[in-house]
């Protein structure tokens, strides 16, 4: 457990030093590490490593009593998830989790150039995968839930709810499709349609209908939870699929 840093010829470092080797997410942007650590439930620590000096600052720890951050000094650890680098904004978007409730749950950014954090959305959300920046759009992912959120536009939007019922609670969230549906990280958003790996397949933009693809590799069935992305070759769009064994491009008719 814990940090290493490999280089091109092998060699390896580890980050010594840390509050805690409990890695929850990590991150890269301007030749810092960002990463989200601790226990879930007893400790929570957000950091950034600074991989020109090699030294690391907190930027939030759930045991410092001074409240420098949003997130010191609570009654109860928060867990902080799936950061993603933003360079064209200067910053790192992170999905906070409170298994308390408390109100700094939600999505939060940190401007890299003064380490300070805003949150952009209020949700309890146990955020579990999330995908790279894509048209200025973000997918967060539970085991339950899947929403988007447009950076530009500073808006949430609740994509699909499985085996659950709409969450009522995402006031600050829009529902443009309200479908229930078996969709498993990950996932992209292509001309409104939502792909995921398990059911592999897409969910209309309306959410009324789920287009399921079923490729076999032998004897299982083709669920891409490695790798879906979207590729431009030639000014035509490909959504890119992998599992452990196979690698599918599919051209879109529309593009």
């Amino acid at each position: 457990m814990g940090i290493y840093i490999f280089s091109v010829n092998g060699d390896q470092v580890r980050i010594n030093g840390l509050p805690s080797n409990n890695i929850q997410s990590i991150a890269v942007l301007k030749n810092k590490i960002y990463a989200g650590l601790g226990e879930p439930e007893k400790e929570g620590f957000l950091i950034a490593y600074d991989l020109n000096k090699n030294n690391f600052e907190l930027l939030a720890s759930s045991r410092r009593i001074e409240k420098i951050s949003p997130f010191d000094d609570l009654s109860q650890p928060v867990q902080f998830q799936s950061l993603t680098a933003d360079p064209g904004r200067n910053q790192i978007i992170f999905a906070c989790l409170s298994h308390s409730h408390d109100p700094v749950e939600g999505l939060w950014a940190i401007d890299i150039n003064n380490n300070k954090m805003r949150q952009l959305t209020q949700f309890d959300f146990p955020s579990v995968w999330a995908s790279p920046i894509n048209d200025d759009t973000i997918i967060f992912s539970s085991s339950f839930e899947i929403f988007s959120y447009d950076i530009s536009k500073g808006e949430a939007d609740l994509l699909n709810s499985y085996a659950s019922p709409l969450a009522q609670n995402k006031k600050n969230f829009k529902t443009s499709r309200s479908c229930s549906y078996r969709a498993i990280a990950p996932h992209i958003l292509l001309d409104g349609w939502l792909w995921s790996a398990d059911y592999f397949g897409r969910i209309s933009p309306d959410g009324k209908s789920q287009e399921v693809f079923y490729f076999h590799n032998g004897t299982e069935l083709f669920l891409p939870r490695e790798f879906i992305q979207v590729a431009e070759i030639g000014n035509k769009k490909y959504v890119i699929a992998v599992d452990q064994r196979q690698i599918w491009i599919f051209k879109m008719d529309n593009h």
